[in-house]
């Protein structure tokens, strides 16, 4: 009777540790499946990270053209302006010469 007692036991010993492994084994998937979609989303997320930087970069470059584009124009108004300036000073002088009495 004890042995059938011991064997009942161990019997119900391998059938908790096989339940408790099938258990086991279906965390183990279910991990490497959520590990799985965590480096996924890290890839995805890098992904978006360096076009958004190549976006940037794109941006910027074409700010700074825009930019010594704008310097040119500024410098040339400055040409403009002391050239409008010299032109009124010439006229300044052609009307006070024309007034001059003779």
């Amino acid at each position: 009777m004890l042995v059938v007692l011991v064997i009942l036991a161990a019997v119900g010993l391998i059938a908790a540790l096989a339940f408790a492994a099938v258990r086991i084994g279906h965390r183990a998937k279910e991990l490497e499946r959520v590990r799985r979609l965590s480096a996924n989303a890290r890839l995805e997320t890098l992904l978006e990270f360096d076009r958004a930087r190549g976006q940037l970069q794109a941006s910027v470059a074409q700010t700074q053209e825009r930019r010594g584009a704008l310097e040119v124009r500024v410098a040339e108004l400055g040409r403009a302006r002391a050239s409008l300036g010299l032109l009124f000073e010439a006229a300044g002088e052609a009307i006070r010469t024309v007034r001059m009495p003779r």
